[in-house]
C-alpha cells in the first residue's frame, strides 16, 4: 500500500483521456561481453539474471525521477513482470500468466551492488505471493483509477534467458519470427531475449501517445549502458 499511482518517467505528451494504444518499439543490443558480466553480477549476488536487470531498470528509472535529491533522494519504483505458473489451474487449458508488480524504493545514493540486492529480496519476496491474481491485488489495493492508464503497473520487464528456438530439420531450419507490435495496454515494455552469440537483445516498446521515438531510445540505450 502507499505506491504511487502512476511512474515518474516525464511523458513527451499528455496523457490523453481515451488511450488509442497505439505503440511502437526500439532496439538495442547488449554485446555477449557485456551479458557475460551481468551473468557474472547475478552469481556474485546469488541473483538471477532478471534481477540484475530489474536492478538496472530501476536505477534508471529513479534517475529520471523529477523533483528528488538527486544525492540523497529515494524513488518508489513499481515495474510488473509477467508470471506463469500452473499452481491451482490445473483444470484450466493453456498457459496461465499472472502480472507480478515489483516495488523497489531506489535510493539515487546507493551503489549499483546495493541495488541488486535489494531488488533481489524485494523480488523473491513478491514471488512468494505470486499466486496472488493481480485483480485481487487491485480489488484489495483500491488505488487511484484512471481510464487511461494500467493500474499499479504501466512498465513491465520481461527477460528471456534462454534464445528463441531453432530447430535443424535436414537442411531445413526453421526460427521464431518476431511478430511486429502496434498495440500495449502499457506506457513502456521492456524486454531483453538471449541471442545465440551469447548477448541480448533488448527491446523497449513504447506508447505512442505519451513518448517520442528519442526518449524510448534513450532508456533502451541507459539499460544497456
Amino acid at each position: 500500500d502507499g505506491a504511487p499511482p502512476v511512474h515518474s518517467v516525464p511523458l513527451d505528451s499528455p496523457r490523453p483521456d481515451r488511450p488509442t494504444g497505439r505503440a511502437d518499439v526500439v532496439d538495442a543490443v547488449l554485446s555477449p561481453q557485456v551479458r557475460e558480466r551481468v551473468l557474472a553480477c547475478a552469481a556474485d549476488h546469488r541473483g538471477t539474471e532478471f534481477m540484475v536487470v530489474h536492478a538496472a531498470l530501476a536505477a534508471v528509472l529513479a534517475a529520471h525521477t523529477p523533483g528528488i535529491d538527486p544525492l540523497l533522494g529515494t524513488a518508489d519504483v513499481v515495474v510488473g513482470t509477467p508470471y506463469a505458473d500452473r499452481a491451482g489451474a490445473e483444470s484450466m487449458v493453456g498457459m496461465a500468466v499472472n502480472t507480478l508488480a515489483l516495488r523497489v524504493p531506489v535510493s539515487l545514493a546507493s551503489t549499483f551492488d546495493e541495488i541488486v540486492d535489494l531488488v533481489r529480496d524485494r523480488d523473491l519476496a513478491a514471488l512468494d505471493h505470486a499466486a496472488v491474481p493481480f485483480e485481487t491485488l487491485v480489488s484489495t489495493l483500491q488505488p487511484e483509477r484512471h481510464p487511461a492508464r494500467h493500474p499499479i503497473v504501466q512498465i513491465m520487464l520481461s527477460v528471456h534467458a534462454a534464445p528463441p528456438l531453432r530447430l535443424d530439420l535436414g537442411g531445413r531450419t526453421v526460427s521464431a519470427l518476431p511478430l511486429p507490435v502496434e498495440r500495449s495496454a502499457f506506457d513502456l515494455v521492456v524486454t531483453v531475449r538471449a541471442r545465440t552469440d551469447g548477448g541480448a537483445d533488448v527491446s523497449v516498446t513504447y506508447a505512442r501517445d505519451l513518448f517520442l521515438p528519442s526518449t524510448a531510445r534513450h532508456l533502451a540505450d541507459a539499460v544497456v549502458d
